[in-house]
């Protein structure tokens, strides 16, 4: 979950994809509301108080308009050595890049 919430998009197995999904999931609607109390509960999942901090500060207000279903499961064949399906995990609303004026 934490790379999830670092970089955004992860590759792994679908199984752990799906059990990803609804962890992240519940985590983004718990900091939408920024209280001292989800925070806690937040940082007691996570352990990493930077990644706590860009939840409820970077990921969680651009989901303010959605209910639900905050990531996204694409799949992508699979791993050539157990032959295990791999799937693609990501947030759905991108950051917005910034292009510099010139």
């Amino acid at each position: 979950m934490r790379a999830l919430f670092d970089t955004e998009k992860i590759k792994t197995t679908l199984s752990k994809a799906k059990e990803l999904k609804r962890e992240a999931d519940r985590l983004i609607a718990r900091a939408q509301e920024d209280t001292l109390a989800n925070r806690r509960l937040v940082q007691q999942r996570i352990g990493d108080k930077g990644l706590v901090k860009k939840l409820f500060t970077e990921i969680a207000p651009r989901f303010k308009e959605k209910i639900g279903g905050y990531c996204r499961i694409i799949r992508c064949g699979f791993r050539p050595g157990d032959n295990a399906e791999m799937a693609i995990i990501e947030l759905i609303v991108k950051r917005e890049v910034k292009e510099k004026k010139k």
